[in-house]
């Protein structure tokens, strides 16, 4: 059975920052893989950045493994963020956009790429290939040299200690369903861009990347088009890149979900990858492949014509990879209901955080389109004992949750397309309400944090946006 046909009301019941993406990044949304926004910084149909302690020396270090630590009191703990104010940044040379990749190297915030705000004749945004340089010391901005890479939203940023790399990403006409494939780095100190080797992975908007300390881990698969599941590694010393092992069949699975919808013979059985949520944890890469699984048969069903039932439904498959070995390693499946598809994934330190999902099919019977009210759950997940848990909702947030999120080394920092924040403290699992953004709309920002305050940079109004820092 053909998966259902999209429209812009299916999106309604997805978290805001999804429901004000682009058409097609929307549908990335829902059937999707690095917002996170990776979430690790990449800018993925998330468009978020998860921002890292600040290098105490002058030169740029490696950053280590995103983590969230025992509560504290110092900058970055929720009490202290509690207390502090938000100030407008500088006024900077980009114009206002969405779906921009964002980094920070320990010294500078980097912005680039993305979509132009003001659409043309044909309603149609303008992809971007300029960029900038924010510098928290100077309180100044900068332009970034050209770059090679053709004008994009939707690519995937990392630091790897000495360059950002910007991987992915799609054209302004997001209505053609073409992607890149190609990547470039950018040296902050020498001002130089270089291409990346040719990638062996497909073409793809909003990738999952991850920085291992060596190597950049991309994910991909599911959106719009259902390209199965994929990985490769990037590995800058030697400019080369790896797939990882295929990923195992999925069939054992789906037809244990067929048995599920009680047809006595079922029949055009399809199994279609939605989306993949991954996260480093510094020794493994763990990742969750979600499909979806329809079927025809008679029996019982929530949707019914005469003789022929038709249902679908979500299929989760958990999988680990440690760098060396060829194969993937089965993990135990989350219960069902959890909201994984489309989701950011958090590591802490000690566990991961499953932010901004659904459990939703969208058009699927089974799913509203339109609820009253969405208060998201944030799954947990903790590998060393295999155990899930979850943690509720900020209530200082608005319904859809959080539009863009960063670490902060004791709290994890979450904001909402209006400007409300709340900051999760480590120890307790409590929020605490921060101040809320007075500088307009937020559903297209992207944030960071740089040791010391927290940068928030992005809109999707029609003036120019110069972002703020909480700090």
């Amino acid at each position: 059975m053909p998966l259902p046909t999209w429209s812009e009301k299916d999106y309604d019941h997805l978290p805001g920052w999804s429901r004000r993406l682009s058409p097609t990044n929307r549908v990335m949304m829902a059937f999707r893989r690095h917002w996170p926004y990776s979430l690790a910084a990449s800018t993925s149909v998330l468009a978020l950045v998860l921002g890292m302690p600040s290098a105490t020396s002058a030169a740029p270090l490696v950053p280590p493994p995103l983590s969230m630590s025992a509560a504290g009191d110092g900058p970055g703990s929720a009490s202290s963020l509690a207390t502090d104010r938000w100030s407008a940044l500088p006024p900077g040379p980009l114009s206002a956009r969405t779906g921009q990749a964002m980094v920070w190297t320990g010294q500078l915030l980097l912005v680039w790429g993305g979509l132009a705000n003001l659409t043309n004749a044909q309603g149609l945004s303008a992809a971007l290939s300029d960029g900038a340089a924010y510098d928290p010391a100077t309180k100044t901005w900068s332009p970034l040299p050209s770059s090679p890479l053709a004008p994009r939203s939707g690519a995937a940023a990392i630091w790897d200690g000495e360059e950002a790399i910007f991987w992915g990403g799609q054209p302004g006409d997001t209505t053609t369903n073409r992607y890149f494939s190609d990547g470039a780095a950018y040296d902050p100190v020498t001002g130089q861009w270089h291409e990346l080797a040719r990638s062996p992975l497909p073409g793809t908007s909003d990738p999952t990347a991850m920085w291992t300390g060596r190597e950049m881990l991309v994910t991909v698969g599911g959106g719009t088009t259902g390209a199965p599941f994929e990985g490769a590694t990037y590995d800058p010393a030697s400019n080369r890149w790896q797939r990882l092992p295929a990923v195992p069949s999925v069939a054992k699975l789906a037809r244990a979900d067929v048995s599920t919808f009680g047809f006595a013979h079922p029949t055009h059985v399809t199994v279609m990858p939605a989306g993949v949520t991954a996260a480093w944890t510094g020794n493994d890469l763990l990742m969750w492949a979600i499909y979806v699984v329809s079927a025809q048969g008679q029996g019982p069903s929530v949707s019914c014509s005469p003789g022929l039932c038709t249902a679908m439904g979500l299929v989760v498959q958990a999988l680990s990879w440690t760098p060396g070995p060829q194969e993937w390693h089965s993990l135990a499946n989350p219960q069902p209901g959890l909201p994984l598809l489309g989701a950011g994934a958090v590591w802490t330190g000690r566990e991961i955080l499953f932010i901004g999902g659904t459990s939703c099919i969208p058009r699927s019977p089974a799913c509203p389109l339109r609820p009253v009210s969405y208060k998201p759950v944030i799954p947990t997940y903790e590998p060393a004992t295999g155990a899930w848990g979850s943690i509720p909702g900020s209530p200082a947030l608005d319904e859809y949750g959080p539009v863009s999120w960063a670490l902060t080394g004791q709290a994890l920092v979450g904001i909402d397309g209006t400007g409300h924040a709340a900051a999760l403290e480590a120890g307790s699992k409590t929020w605490q309400k921060l101040a809320v953004y007075p500088f307009g709309d937020l559903h297209a920002a992207t944030a960071a944090w740089t040791g010391t305050s927290l940068i928030v940079w992005g809109s999707d109004g029609a003036g120019p946006d110069n972002g703020a820092v909480l700090g």
